[in-house]
């Protein structure tokens, strides 16, 4: 973990064993877009093919969020705890609706938890070798976290999505 005034730095290594499985994707909101070249919308697909799932995302149409129903990692689920403990030592707040001593359980009926925030993704190594991320059976990505904005917590039912991204980029 890199501390600088307003960003956190995190690297973290994912361990999986697929091997470039294709990622089950819905996009919503989608609309003809204006600009067939631009790759902008596909920021977060490093994550995807680092971790060994190929998405598919067509250049034609523009969307508002994606979102991947499968195949699912368990470091998916452990992702955004490890980002939120991050949070711990600044004084960004971090807004949950639901109990913080609540054990989270996937079965019925309770909820599955959410955390919405804003983050940026690199290689671990240099600005942009992406291919450098996706090692045997593992990735390595740096998650870059701002940490003057809130995160939101969120409940959401067990038939969530894995996770999803907007297309926006800052």
């Amino acid at each position: 973990l890199k501390r600088r005034v307003g960003i956190n730095s995190l690297t973290l290594r994912i361990k999986h064993k697929l091997l470039g499985e294709d990622a089950e994707l819905i996009f919503l909101n989608q609309r003809p877009t204006n600009n067939k070249t631009s790759c902008a919308k596909g920021w977060f697909n490093p994550y995807l093919y680092a971790s060994g799932r190929t998405p598919d995302i067509p250049r034609s149409k523009d969307f508002s969020i994606a979102q991947l129903l499968s195949p699912g990692l368990a470091a998916d689920a452990s992702i955004a705890p490890t980002i939120l403990s991050t949070f711990a030592e600044t004084a960004t707040p971090i807004i949950s609706p639901l109990c913080p001593w609540e054990v989270t359980h996937p079965s019925f009926p309770r909820y599955r938890r959410m955390a919405v925030l804003l983050v940026a993704i690199s290689p671990y190594r240099t600005a942009n070798a992406w291919s450098q991320c996706r090692i045997p059976n593992e990735a390595r990505l740096c998650f870059h976290i701002f940490t003057h904005l809130p995160a939101v917590v969120v409940p959401v039912r067990g038939d969530a999505p894995v996770l999803g991204w907007g297309s926006w980029t800052v």
